[in-house]
């Protein structure tokens, strides 16, 4: 797996990968720069459509 990150994009090797890294990026931005995610701006990937994302989304209030 390689991921590159630059500022305010994380490029994933497989679309299946979007759920856990949002997870950790979500942790990640909570953590060390104290904001809570509140809008997530989507390109209408399908990866992006899931019912568990979208559960994780309404159950943190992100709005896509």
């Amino acid at each position: 797996m390689i991921i590159v990150e630059r500022p305010g994009y994380i490029f994933l090797s497989g679309k299946s990968e979007a759920l856990a890294m949002f997870k950790k990026y979500k942790v990640f931005v909570e953590k060390n720069i104290g904001n809570v995610i509140c809008c997530l701006k989507i390109n209408r990937g399908e990866e992006f459509t899931s019912l568990e994302f979208n559960n994780l989304c309404s159950m943190h209030g992100v709005n896509k």
